[in-house]
């Protein structure tokens, strides 16, 4: 697994993180069947999780837009309308 892919901080001690016999929760990148390597990535995981959670909140959002106070815009454009509309 290259450095970067590991989501662990700079100048981390790898074998220290991830000791031998460790499971570790991972994406497969890419199979190079010529090199016979696997290239695999813990980062993709955490940001697999966190488009989720985004997708999650936004649907929740549009959901119950109808019942809410409306957005920032809305309320400005309210206070900004002429009197006369």
């Amino acid at each position: 697994m290259p450095n970067e892919e590991t989501d662990t901080a700079h100048g981390t001690d790898l074998r220290q993180a991830f000791p031998v016999g460790s499971e570790v929760e991972v994406v497969v990148l890419d199979v190079d069947s010529e090199s016979h390597r696997i290239r695999l990535s813990r980062k993709a995981i955490r940001e697999v999780d966190e488009n989720n959670d985004a997708r999650t909140y936004s649907e929740r959002q549009s959901e119950g837009q109808e019942a809410s106070f409306g957005s920032m815009a809305d309320k400005l454009r309210a206070a900004f309308r002429p009197a006369d509309e």
